[in-house]
């Protein structure tokens, strides 16, 4: 029962921490007119985490002719993949930041 609002103050602390760092100036605004934030990457984690609700039971949309044990391991697999989406989105991120540090932080 607690855990929307435990989210939503945490969101919230960050979004704050954010604004009062300028980090949407310094680093998020900067990846946009870059055109280096990782949309495809972001569009793969937010697809295998439908697939993974879809396959849970989550929702109103359901998978046919599935028996229960291939549905939990589709689950896994696509819990997995949106693991390594979040994983290469930070790859991406890193790489192409490192060349940042020294103006991030005047």
């Amino acid at each position: 029962p607690a855990v929307p609002w435990v989210c939503s103050v945490l969101l919230l602390v960050g979004l704050i921490g954010m604004w009062r760092s300028n980090a949407f100036s310094k680093f998020i605004l900067r990846l946009l007119h870059e055109r280096a934030w990782p949309w495809t990457t972001m569009a793969l984690i937010v697809a295998c985490m439908i697939m993974s609700a879809v396959s849970e039971g989550h929702g109103k949309l359901q998978i046919p002719m599935m028996d229960i044990s291939a549905l939990m391991v589709a689950e896994e697999l696509f819990e997995t993949w949106a693991y390594i989406g979040l994983w290469l989105a930070q790859v991406q991120m890193i790489r192409h930041t490192r060349s940042w540090a020294r103006s991030l932080y005047r």
